[in-house]
């Protein structure tokens, strides 16, 4: 499987998602104190974050959702590894900057 890094997004997309979610968020907050209820805020601001989640995940060649997957890094007893997406259908495995370490994770799950 091909190796390529994940291509970033230009400074004006990521300007226009943090736009969209600013007037979503006021959006949300004027329907709370209008209507007196929380939920009727809540849902639409977790329907759309869910709908952006599940979008940013797709191929940048062919829009295919995209599967993740640990690659670890270094040695075999290093714990970090690098979050890669991988394409079925172009045989692209994606590279993200995304870095973790899964004794933190470990760490993190007994709490």
């Amino acid at each position: 499987m091909e190796e390529r890094p994940f291509p970033k997004d230009p400074w004006y997309c990521v300007a226009l998602i943090v736009l969209g979610v600013l007037g979503l968020t006021a959006a949300c907050v004027w329907l709370a104190f209008r209507f007196n209820t929380v939920w009727l805020a809540g849902v639409p601001f977790l329907v759309v974050c869910g709908i952006m989640v599940c979008r940013f995940r797709r191929c940048p060649v062919c829009d295919q959702k995209l599967s993740p997957r640990r690659q670890f890094l270094g040695d075999p007893w290093d714990t970090r590894f690098r979050i890669v997406l991988d394409c079925e259908r172009c045989q692209i495995a994606w590279k993200t900057e995304v870095v973790g370490d899964s004794k933190f994770d470990e760490m993190s799950a007994g709490d």
